[in-house]
């Protein structure tokens, strides 16, 4: 990632020139904008999205869904959510010096506009959570030598990579293709169904399982790269391009953010719950004695099963079998999970919009011109588009 960011910003640096604040604030000075922002929206924002999703991955893991410190987190963290939309609609009429709310609600007025972004944010849960679930299943089941820490690196970077190959086809082809509606579609239940079929694959379905996660992954970036588009597209007032996709990145990390720590919360509960009911009885029936199961269950933690009494290479081999096919089992219904968001999906692919009659040559917002020559020949060719 050191390389990839550093080639990033040294295109930043060399191709990419925004309009400067003077060009987009010619009535107000820095100091002025500074104090015009929206500060308790901000607090509000981000300290109950904090607590809401560490309640929610607490949950099953560090203490009881029903724990006093899970339900108050997550009563906490969704009554400051709550309370912050009520701040944005309201904070232009009890207050005067926020000049510009943190979230402009006006925009979900546009439900095409308001669908897309959702849309934009579930496709990217599928790209935050199985960059880092895929990566573990590869390791627990698919990678039983050793010596193979390279082959489940490259292995592991499947979603991620194939994510990124359907954004870059999408960017090609979608706008060639056109019928935005019909690309959401078609991408969101094909991927949607491989993914959801990736709860068949077992401990030894290691190219079957690859298959689903390259196939699914890459239909998911497609959704992905046409909703980002979108969202500066779909709305009802282009002057808004820059807010309307400031916000729908916000959103996108916040669904994203939800939703990763339902996939992790899920797989931690069912891995708590599976490996005791499968692995405990595995070894007893091969002959480890009762007292030396917890350091056999703690040696798939640390890594080391030496010195547990009564261990022998059969009854490590039988234990480790059992580890597999209960962690395959805890994976299938994070797979399983992953229906309740595509569906959820693919009811909102219907509601996006359809932006053919929107893809013309008009600008809607110029880069920074330096010099006023070249500043005036920009107005003359936007005022000829």
């Amino acid at each position: 990632m050191i390389g990839v960011n550093f080639a990033s910003g040294l295109l930043f640096v060399l191709f990419y020139f925004p309009p400067t604040f003077h060009d987009k604030f010619r009535d107000r000075s820095i100091g002025q904008q500074l104090r015009g922002l929206d500060y308790i929206g901000i607090l509000l924002f981000t300290g109950g999205l904090f607590v809401f999703l560490l309640g929610l991955s607490w949950g099953g893991q560090g203490y009881a869904w029903k724990s006093a410190q899970v339900i108050s987190t997550m009563v906490v963290g969704g009554v400051t959510l709550i309370g912050f939309v009520l701040w944005e609609i309201h904070c232009s009429s009890l207050t005067t010096f926020v000049k510009e709310p943190l979230l402009p609600v006006h925009l979900f007025t546009n439900i095409g506009w308001t669908a897309t972004i959702i849309l934009l944010g579930l496709g990217a849960s599928i790209y935050y959570a199985f960059a880092i679930i895929w990566p573990e299943m590869v390791a627990v089941l698919y990678t039983t030598d050793s010596g193979a820490s390279m082959y489940a690196g490259w292995l592991s970077c499947a979603p991620s990579a194939m994510m990124n190959a359907g954004q870059i086809t999408s960017g090609i082809f979608a706008a060639r293709i056109g019928r935005t509606k019909i690309q959401l579609i078609a991408v969101l239940t094909i991927g949607g169904a491989l993914l959801g079929s990736g709860a068949a694959a077992g401990p030894d379905d290691k190219s079957m399982a690859t298959a689903i996660i390259i196939l699914s992954c890459f239909f998911i970036g497609w959704n992905e790269s046409v909703t980002l588009s979108l969202s500066g597209i779909e709305l009802l007032d282009q002057r808004e391009i820059g807010t309307a996709i400031g916000a729908a990145g916000s959103m996108r990390s916040t669904i994203s953010s939800i939703a990763s720590a339902v996939y992790l919360s899920v797989l931690s509960n069912r891995l708590a719950t599976r490996i005791p009911a499968v692995v405990v009885p595995a070894v007893e029936n091969a002959g480890l004695p009762a007292s030396s199961v917890p350091a056999f269950l703690e040696g798939f933690t640390t890594g080391s099963f030496a010195s547990i009494p009564g261990l022998t290479d059969q009854i490590q081999a039988a234990g480790q079998s059992a580890y597999r096919l209960a962690s395959s089992q805890a994976y299938s219904t994070v797979f399983l999970t992953t229906l309740a968001f595509t569906g959820l999906a693919i009811l909102l692919s219907f509601l996006a919009p359809n932006v053919d009659d929107k893809m013309t040559g008009q600008i809607a917002a110029t880069l920074h011109v330096g010099k006023e020559e070249d500043r005036g020949a920009l107005d003359e060719k936007t005022q000829e588009v």
